[in-house]
């Protein structure tokens, strides 16, 4: 897939990247500086670097081909424009789908200007104001409010055994307005080294997503693997 050469880009080709239902890719000006500051993780959704040129608040064209020279998306770019639109299968290729705005929610920094309109050390990723064990950047990415003491129970992953005990299910659940959040399941044997893994949707309802990873049970120890839900927040 392509965006076709003039405003706001030159022509920039898409790398081949295969995206999950809810999954998004990114497009970024320097990719050296994005991983560096959000992460491998992060990086792995990099779909292409653009050249020159940059998008306008509104009234900028957006034409997207694919690889046959079929259009795939033409519109005039706003950002404000009813949450964007989605790319579903047409059978003989894909097409864009009616807008779905859904219920649009703020970004980390939005978020953290509204809760900590001091900012200061209390807006930092880390920091507990509730003091129930969630830090702001984890409380952002369920949709809690900081102010507000949770359960943390109540988020705490699934883990089950299935196919006659040969895998294991690790099932999450993530809201689906946290534009720019990114969750990342990773898995370690001990607790030192962490290696990305995937993760499928199964379900959506309600404004949530639900998420799982399925790992077979090999020759090592199922007792010594651990996962874990890393969580990222594109200001």
């Amino acid at each position: 897939m392509r965006f076709v050469e003039g405003s706001p880009f030159k022509e920039l080709v898409l790398e081949p990247l295969t995206l999950a239902p809810g999954e998004f890719a990114l497009v970024v000006k320097n990719r050296a500086a994005f991983i560096a500051r959000f992460g491998p993780g992060p990086g792995s959704r990099i779909a292409g670097e653009w050249r020159e040129g940059s998008l306008a608040s509104d009234a900028e064209r957006v034409l997207i081909l694919a690889r046959d020279g079929s259009t795939i998306h033409d519109a005039t770019y706003d950002d404000i424009a009813n949450g964007g639109f989605s790319l579903v299968d047409a059978g003989g290729g894909w097409k864009k789908d009616v807008p779905s705005p859904g219920a649009t929610g703020p970004t980390y920094q939005q978020w953290k200007d509204l809760h900590f309109p001091e900012g200061g050390a209390a807006a930092g990723d880390d920091e507990d104001a509730d003091g129930d064990g969630a830090g702001n950047l984890l409380e952002y990415s369920r949709g809690t409010d900081p102010a507000v003491v949770e359960n943390q129970l109540a988020f705490a992953p699934v883990f089950t055994l299935v196919n006659e005990g040969t895998e294991t299910r690790y099932t999450f659940t993530r809201p689906l307005d946290r534009p720019g959040a990114i969750y990342q399941p990773q898995v370690s044997s001990d607790l030192t080294t962490w290696a990305d893994v995937a993760s499928t949707p199964v379900s959506s309802a309600a404004g949530v997503e639900t998420r799982e990873v399925v790992l077979p049970i090999g020759a090592e120890d199922p007792a010594g693997r651990f996962l874990r839900l890393k969580t990222v927040a594109i200001l």
